[in-house]
């Protein structure tokens, strides 16, 4: 309306809760356990361009109005 005031799109409200309720997990455990390093992850660099790819073409879609709901 004028006031910019709308209805609670459920499906985003739900989400939010979702990624708040791991945020506050992540905040209250510690980073690491035992004094140990956690072990460095081992990721195939071709993978890591593939999803830059992906998401550089939905980013790209998405700002020229042509992202598909």
């Amino acid at each position: 309306n004028d006031r910019g005031e709308r209805e609670i799109y459920e499906p985003l409200a739900r989400e939010l809760r979702r990624q708040q309720g791991w945020f506050e997990r992540m905040r209250s455990a510690p980073a690491t356990q035992g004094g140990e390093e956690p072990e460095p992850l081992k990721l195939d660099p071709s993978v890591l361009d593939e999803v830059a790819r992906s998401i550089d073409k939905a980013t790209t879609e998405s700002r020229d109005g042509a992202a598909k709901p």
